[in-house]
């Protein structure tokens, strides 16, 4: 995150699946509709390696990002760090 900052212009933003219960089941329920294996496996398992709102917070702090960054919950178990720059 510290290099995607620092060769952004304006902003940073990172746009994740948020790891969750409902988001896995969701993802299981949607992805059973396809006839992909493929698909049908990695829906599921996208989300149960993604991250908390709470863990891409401390990665964002980590990365050494200004205290001004967002961290907030999107719509469809979505979450996104914004940073923007001074301008």
């Amino acid at each position: 995150m510290s290099e995607m900052y620092r060769v952004s212009r304006q902003a940073m933003l990172v746009n994740d699946l948020e790891r969750s219960r409902p988001a896995y089941w969701a993802a299981r329920l949607l992805f059973t509709a396809t006839r992909n294996p493929v698909t049908r496996h990695d829906g599921p398992l996208s989300v149960l390696r993604s991250y908390t709102l709470d863990e891409l917070a401390a990665l964002a702090s980590r990365a050494g990002l200004p205290t001004s960054i967002e961290v907030r919950r999107r719509h469809w178990f979505r979450m996104q760090v914004v940073a923007r720059k001074a301008r």
